[in-house]
């Protein structure tokens, strides 16, 4: 699991920061806000010269409840893209078919 802070950030977009490299994102459009890649101080130039700026990271859905973040996400996603490799449990789709060979 990959750990985002979420900054609000009055008269600013509310956008999350990387706990390694310290970079924002738009909580609205995924977007990179600031510096790309801000830290560590020495090391950040040769990283931003391995790793362009992204377009931006996915967005989801989301509320606020009872104090906390919920975010709308598929749970079965997974499931869906290993149920066309797979036909039960630890088969390969098709050997108790016959597909297979």
């Amino acid at each position: 699991a990959v750990k985002l802070f979420i900054l609000a950030l009055s008269s600013e977009v509310p956008c999350i920061q990387s706990p390694q490299y310290g970079t924002k994102y738009s909580l609205l459009d995924g977007t990179v806000v600031g510096p790309w890649i801000p830290s560590p101080p020495l090391v950040s130039n040769i990283l931003r010269f391995l790793f362009p700026e992204p377009s931006g990271i996915p967005t989801y859905p989301g509320r606020i409840e009872n104090g906390s973040y919920e975010v709308l996400i598929d749970v079965n996603a997974r499931q869906k893209f290993e149920s066309e490799y797979w036909f039960g449990l630890l088969d390969a789709k098709g050997k108790s078919t016959g597909e297979y060979y």
